[in-house]
């Protein structure tokens, strides 16, 4: 059904296609609108007031997820738009959801289009009233079982309604930072196109875009970035995880070229053009047996904490709560992704120095930057042996007694290899960098950096 609101968006959008305008390349630019509520926890329904400095503009908006940009479903007021935010309300094919998202861009008159800025407003009180009988929110969103995917809608009541713990919930939403992702729902449930339907799929073309913010508990500073979303992971792509990671980009193409925002406080940098939302989902509650007894949500952290503690480099996370499209979809954790550009911001130099390593499919070796022609030399060194001195002195660019050769390569860090092993033996990692699923003959989760304008040989990093 077409409401009285929606349809001058389609009137607009019709006229765009027929007029020849580009609606993703805005012609004048003309300024995002402001809202008079930021984003953040709430505890009733209120009116948000959005309002754009360009006169005679127009405000477009959705409550869906959608990008107003782009939506078809958009709405559009006169500035100032009074909107109402109330979390009983169910809006399109999103349904209700404890967290309500605005979205909103200025229509200026010339029909240019400003980029499009999102507020997510939860209600903490309506969390607990998510799906109680594993209902989905909304006919946007899949049912439980669909295309040999399992969605667990809800928090568990048995959690919910245990003296123990139903206390706590409300403090434990507010005691680490939120993370709130908004789409089009079928950008991630359409059964053909929908990245979540069909996790086993990779590449650019099942990137989508999506709006990212973050929420301090606190009400300091947080962001919203428009950017690309797609599935990440290996194991965690399959059936039987009902939960799987995402992996963000930040794009020209999205609106800003990079997320400039201290991610990690004074431990890491500040800019990234892609983030790993991680999801600790393998050896937990969704396999059968004891596999959970593997996975108490740090052991990945703590290894790579570790690692840095020791001296050496590592990438660094902080851990979320994650709403998508307002729904509350649990606890996850950011990764930097140790990656040339990765290098570049941690040892310097430009993105074509480095060489990247990491395991493939099908426990292959593969470089994500660079090329593996130094990697290739330290393999045949290894398979050749080490029956004296020789390859190993070799791998620390040395002639066979031990003295220094100008004309080598240093190939491998090995005061990093060793701190390296020192955590993967203290931690009983049995799935990396050798992992037992491949009798422990074949390379997993790990990460290797070579700089080959510099001497300091390949660096290893803990990973997954």
């Amino acid at each position: 059904m077409i409401s009285k609101n929606t349809f001058p968006a389609l009137i607009f959008f019709f006229f765009c296609i027929l007029s020849g305008l580009e609606t993703l390349k805005p012609q004048t630019n003309p300024e995002a609108p402001e809202f008079s509520f930021s984003r953040g926890f709430y505890e009733n329904s209120f009116d948000v007031v959005v309002t754009s400095q360009t006169d005679g503009a127009i405000i477009k908006y959705t409550l869906d997820g959608s990008d107003p940009v782009t939506s078809l479903t958009a709405m559009i007021q006169d500035s100032p738009a009074t909107i109402n935010i109330d979390p009983d309300a169910s809006y399109g094919e999103r349904g209700k959801t404890p967290g309500v998202i605005l979205r909103a861009c200025t229509l200026a008159p010339d029909n240019s289009l400003s980029e499009s800025i999102t507020n997510t407003y939860l209600f903490l009180n309506k969390i607990g009233e998510l799906s109680p009988d594993g209902v989905k929110p909304g006919t946007g969103w899949p049912n439980p079982s669909t295309s040999g995917q399992y969605i667990d809608y809800g928090m568990d009541p048995n959690v919910l309604n245990d003296s123990r713990y139903s206390s706590l919930i409300d403090d434990a939403l507010l005691a680490i930072p939120t993370i709130s992702i908004a789409t089009d729902i079928k950008n991630l449930f359409d059964p053909g196109s929908g990245i979540y339907m069909n996790a086993m799929s990779d590449g650019i073309e099942w990137e989508r875009p999506v709006s990212v913010e973050l929420i301090n508990p606190d009400g300091s500073e947080g962001f919203q970035i428009n950017a690309g979303i797609r599935i990440r992971g290996g194991w965690s792509r399959h059936n039987e995880n009902p939960k799987h990671a995402f992996r963000l980009f930040f794009r020209n193409e999205y609106g800003n070229g990079k997320l400039e925002y201290p991610l990690f406080g004074d431990e890491g940098v500040d800019e990234f053009d892609k983030v790993d939302l991680r999801t600790s989902q393998n050896y937990s509650w969704s396999y059968p047996g004891h596999q959970g007894e593997y996975n108490t949500m740090n052991r990945d952290v703590f290894s790579r904490d570790l690692q840095g503690k020791i001296g050496q480099p590592y990438t660094k996370s902080r851990y979320y709560h994650l709403y998508i499209d307002g729904y509350y979809w649990g606890l996850f954790q950011t990764q930097e992704r140790p990656e040339a550009r990765f290098a570049v911001s941690y040892f310097g130099g430009s993105v074509e120095d480095y060489d990247v390593v990491k395991n493939g499919d099908n426990y292959s070796i593969e470089s994500t930057d660079g090329n593996l022609d130094a990697y290739q030399v330290i393999w045949n060194l290894c398979v050749s042996g080490f029956q004296n001195n020789s390859n190993y002195f070799r791998l620390q660019g040395l002639n066979s007694d031990g003295t220094s050769n100008p004309g080598y390569n240093v190939l491998v860090d090995i005061d990093n290899l060793i701190d390296y092993m020192l955590v993967i033996f203290y931690a009983g990692n049995f799935d990396s960098p050798t992992s037992k699923f491949g009798q422990n003959k074949s390379a997993n989760n790990f990460y290797g950096i070579y700089n080959r304008n510099s001497n300091e040989g390949f660096r290893f990093f803990a990973h997954d």
